[in-house]
């Protein structure tokens, strides 16, 4: 955080995908939540009452608030800790994020090596990468 805090990094970008009760909230796709930062997106925003059930997401908005590090959260409902399988909703949540990042910034992703690091219900040892993608 020090070395965000200090370098020249203009914005952070996280991209989560959160349960909460959408019947509160709206319902669609993609939601905003700009932290010290303008908007990036046309996404809706969530209010700043909606309460985050994940710990490393409220600890990571957390200290992002206290350092004044421009951030913007970029939310998909759904669930988490999930085993990613084809057809599975995963797939849909990472081709909107990876969508979302290519017309904002330009960015070029490879949606078979994202499935590659979806999250399977076990960790291979031998497996080159551990999965890591978790929606």
């Amino acid at each position: 955080m020090e070395l965000i805090a200090e370098s020249s990094v203009e914005r952070v970008v996280i991209l989560s995908v959160l349960h909460f009760d959408s019947s509160l909230y709206g319902s669609q796709n993609i939601y905003e939540y700009p932290l010290s930062a303008s908007k990036l997106t046309a996404y809706s925003s969530l209010p700043d009452t909606m309460p985050f059930v994940d710990s490393f997401l409220a600890m990571m908005i957390q200290m992002m608030k206290v350092e004044g590090v421009a951030t913007n959260l970029l939310i998909i409902p759904g669930y988490r800790a999930k085993e990613g399988l084809a057809g599975h909703s995963t797939v849909t949540s990472i081709s909107q994020f990876h969508g979302t990042l290519g017309q904002l910034f330009g960015l070029k992703f490879n949606i078979d090596i994202s499935k590659h690091l979806m999250y399977k219900g076990n960790n291979d040892a031998d497996d080159d990468l551990a999965p890591f993608i978790y929606l």
